[in-house]
């Protein structure tokens, strides 16, 4: 909460020095995300391997002082595919995928100046599961990387239908478990993001045979 009120002090006073040359045009925008969900589900690959992890991150954008038009997010070194990027009303945004050392993702839509803007990002990251039949483990370790501050915040992870879970371990640890349309789903929430990114392993894990599930 320090840090937050700190990071926003900052930009607020920051018009009332006398920087040379600055023009009021030129002010730095003043923004935040009040709610950030990171939701992780367990998909069958090409091979029918469940080795791959469909996310979606749905992000709010608070703004205070704009304009803020565009965003982006680092997900990682493992490959990324069918990207998709929409608005809260559905409208398909502009967006664009890159490699700067991880995988970039950015995208774009109208100058904002005051308000909020939600943008939810959908994606599949390639073998990012890993483990066998006895223990598997997840680690986006990019999950929690943001330089604003990141309010409101939820993990979840879905299992594939149907598969018997013994043990689970998460960071952060304070987790709660529930099932939906046979499906068992961990959520982790959060008042702000914490230093620590997510990560999972269960026992028993899945097979890289097909037919296990």
């Amino acid at each position: 909460m320090k840090c937050r009120l700190l990071f926003f002090a900052i930009l607020f006073f920051f018009p009332f020095f006398n920087v040379p040359g600055a023009d009021s045009q030129e002010l730095p925008p003043i923004y935040s995300i009040s709610r950030y969900e990171a939701e992780f589900e367990l998909v069958p690959n090409g091979k029918k391997l469940f080795r791959d992890i469909s996310a979606r991150l749905d992000i709010t954008y608070d703004v205070i002082r704009g304009p803020k038009g565009d965003g982006f997010k680092y997900v990682g070194t493992h490959p990324v595919k069918n990207v998709s990027v929409t608005d809260e009303t559905g409208a398909e945004l502009k967006h664009r995928l890159e490699k700067k050392g991880e995988w970039r993702i950015t995208w774009y839509f109208p100058d904002l100046y005051e308000g909020k803007k939600r943008v939810i990002v959908n994606f599949i990251v390639e073998d990012a599961l890993k483990g066998d039949s006895r223990e598997c483990r997840f680690s986006p370790g990019w999950v929690n990387k943001w330089r604003i501050p990141v309010s409101d915040v939820t993990y979840r992870f879905i299992f594939p239908k149907g598969h018997r879970i013994d043990q689970i371990e998460t960071d952060p640890t304070q987790k709660k478990a529930f099932f939906a349309y046979d499906r068992k789903i961990i959520e982790i929430h959060m008042d702000e993001i914490s230093r620590i990114p997510f990560s999972i392993r269960f026992s028993p894990g899945i097979s890289n045979t097909p037919d296990t599930i």
